[in-house]
C-alpha cells in the first residue's frame, strides 16, 4: 500500500502545507493510523481510508496551528473569545459533538461505514455506489438509512 499510495498521497498533503517537515509528519502519521485501523478491522476501500483519513490530519493540524497562533488577552472575558469566529464555548461543544459523531461512526459496520462516509462526505450518489458496490440502489438506501438510524439511536443514547 505505502509504495502505491505515497506519491499521491504526498502531494495531496503537500499541496496543502508549506513546512517539508510538517508534510512528512503528517503523511507518515496518515500511514501509521491506516495500517493500525486495517488491523483492527478490514478497510474495505484503503486508498479511500487513506487520503480521508489525511483530510481529518490536515483539518486537525490547521486548528492546532491556528489555536497555537492565538493571542491570550487576559483582560478579555472567556466568553468574548473566538475560535475561527465563532465564541469559544461553542466551538469546544462543536468539537465534542464531532468527536462523538467520529465514535459512533466506528462502531457502524464497515459497509455502512464505508457508504455512508462515501455518500455524505465524498458526495457520492446511490447509483454511483450501488455501481461501485455492485449492489441495487434500493440495496444501498437501505445501508445508508440503517447507518443513519443506527447514528441517531447512539448519539441519542450518549444524551440521556
Amino acid at each position: 500500500m505505502f509504495e502505491r499510495h505515497y506519491a499521491a498521497l504526498r502531494r495531496f498533503v503537500a499541496s496543502r502545507l508549506r513546512s517539508k517537515d510538517a508534510v512528512e509528519d503528517l503523511v507518515q502519521e496518515t500511514f501509521a493510523r491506516t495500517l493500525a485501523a486495517h488491523n483492527r478491522r478490514e478497510v474495505l476501500m484503503p486508498q479511500a481510508f487513506l487520503f480521508q483519513t489525511a483530510a481529518n490530519l490536515l483539518v486537525d493540524h490547521h486548528r492546532r496551528a491556528h489555536v497555537q497562533n492565538a493571542v491570550i488577552d487576559p483582560d478579555v472575558a472567556a466568553d468574548e473569545v473566538e475560535v475561527g469566529g465563532e465564541p469559544l464555548e461553542d466551538a469546544v461543544v462543536r468539537s465534542a459533538d464531532i468527536a462523538r459523531l467520529r465514535a459512533a461512526i466506528e462502531t457502524l459496520t464497515p459497509r455502512q461505514r464505508d457508504m455512508l462516509v462515501l455518500h455524505k462526505i465524498e458526495g457520492y450518489s446511490h447509483v454511483e455506489l450501488a455501481d461501485r458496490f455492485g449492489l441495487s440502489t434500493a440495496t444501498v438506501e437501505k445501508h445508508i438509512v440503517r447507518a443513519m438510524v443506527e447514528l441517531r439511536m447512539r448519539l441519542k443514547g450518549e444524551q440521556s
